[in-house]
């Protein structure tokens, strides 16, 4: 075998991503508030940069005839503000308070706890700081009276390592007597699935009780709070900024971005001035070199982005236009890829594009991605979203007798005389998405004693 060196040319196709491009698709993707924070600190890190933040409306004050009649009735003073009561309060005093969250909570509690040294209150705080959202404890626990500590805490069932436990916490509490209470204890020990399942006879069975007993036991579960912490506050409210406005003029949506607010970007005037001068240092003419670039470019993607923005908002809006005149029925089977091909992008600008951003509409403000389903065929030959068909199936579980609810198969005829085919495993899927309990669940949540009606094969009732 000959062993050696030699020179070889290939030729190879290959994606390299420049910085500059992988910029232009984080900005694109960026929804409001994100794209804001990015100019911050763009405009904080790149001395080429500044933005100016758009100009605040001035509140309009009262004219002069109601000014005189406001003077006339004592509600305004010399100085055109309005008189206030001793007895009343500024704005400023009614300014509603950030929620206080449950780690704070539960450490006020323990900061009155004097009974507790303060080793012991630290790794009570500790534990305190593993509770998620919920108020239960993420991660295992080898502390026997810290943990004790925290669950006797408030609110009931905080500490708890998982459902059952905290049920059982809150039955501790409220101390329920006598054979109610062993028995809710043994249902929430060992057969919450069942009783979940509405399989109350199974329970009754075998726990060697009579079925009105766990019904009764049942309605104490009720009662009972599965996630105590989330009465408190988790953190900072978010708020959705739309990034459009659509219009419906003359039968034909018209959007108008949102552009006021954010920022205006723009090169700094100084810098700009001291680069055009030339009397700089190499080093530092260089430096402005790559920063003029970089914020020009920066500059670029922004403008990129409302453009290629206002492009797929107004398709999207155009294709959904029986949406804008009534609303969640009139949505029309619409994917990426349909988007994507009517203008001539890559369906992954489309996704881009899309994710985390909202518009509002006459019907409301909606996130961009509700506006893509999939279709369903109908009898007429036409296609309906499957988001308007989960509509329908909520309306008519809403219609439905409670004590005897429909089953996914007579939801399906009932979408079938309304001229929508969707078969039965369909229906069980939508309605899972949509949060609605099968028939036997819903069924066994009706009150104990309650008369059963007959189905009618099937008919929605109103």
């Amino acid at each position: 075998m000959r062993i050696g060196m030699e020179l070889r040319v290939e030729q190879r196709q290959k994606l390299v991503m420049t910085p500059q491009l992988r910029l232009a698709m984080q900005v694109l993707q960026m929804p409001m508030w994100q794209l804001r924070a990015a100019i911050e600190r763009e405009c904080a890190s790149n001395p080429l940069l500044e933005a100016l933040e758009p100009p605040s409306p001035e509140p309009e004050g009262p004219s002069d005839r109601e000014l005189e009649i406001l003077e006339f009735l004592g509600d305004y003073d010399e100085a055109g503000g309005p008189i206030r009561t001793d007895g009343e309060a500024g704005a400023q005093e009614f300014t509603a308070e950030a929620p206080m969250t449950l780690v704070e909570y539960l450490e006020d509690q323990l900061r009155y706890r004097r009974d507790l040294s303060r080793r012991l209150r630290d790794r009570v705080r500790y534990l305190v700081h593993c509770l998620d959202d919920r108020g239960y404890l993420a991660e295992k626990v080898a502390d026997g009276e810290a943990l004790r500590v925290l669950q006797s805490l408030d609110p009931p069932g905080v500490g708890a390592r998982d459902l059952a436990e905290c049920l059982a916490l809150q039955l501790e509490r409220r101390g329920a007597a006598g054979a109610d209470r062993a028995l809710v204890r043994s249902i929430v020990s060992g057969y919450l699935a069942e009783l979940a399942a509405g399989r109350y006879s199974y329970v009754a069975q075998s726990l060697g009780v009579e079925q009105e007993d766990v019904r009764r036991a049942a309605e104490i579960i009720r009662t009972l709070d599965p996630k105590p912490g989330r009465c408190f506050g988790g953190g900072p409210v978010a708020y959705v900024v739309p990034e459009a406005t659509v219009f419906l003029i003359d039968d034909e949506p018209v959007v108008v971005m949102n552009e006021d607010v954010l920022p205006t970007v723009r090169l700094n005037r100084y810098y700009r001035q001291l680069l055009a001068a030339g009397d700089l240092e190499r080093g530092t003419r260089e430096y402005l070199r790559r920063q003029l670039k970089s914020a020009l470019w920066f500059m670029r993607c922004i403008q990129q982005r409302g453009e290629t923005l206002r492009r797929v908002i107004e398709l999207i809006m155009l294709r959904q236009k029986p949406f804008l005149k009534v609303g969640v029925s009139g949505l029309k089977p619409l994917t990426l890829k349909d988007v994507a091909y009517e203008l001539e992008v890559h369906e992954s600008t489309v996704s881009r594009a899309t994710a985390g951003k909202y518009v509002q509409t006459p019907c409301g403000t909606f996130p961009l991605s509700y506006f893509f389903s999939p279709g369903l065929s109908t009898d007429g030959g036409s296609a309906i979203a499957a988001t308007a068909v989960k509509r329908l199936i909520r309306e008519i579980v809403g219609r439905e007798d409670k004590a005897s609810p429909l089953s996914d198969s007579e939801i399906s005829e009932a979408l079938a005389r309304m001229g929508i085919r969707v078969a039965r495993r369909t229906v069980a899927k939508y309605r899972n998405q949509l949060g609605i309990p099968s028939a036997a669940l819903r069924c066994a949540r009706e009150p104990a004693g309650k008369a059963k009606s007959s189905r009618g094969k099937g008919v929605v009732r109103n």
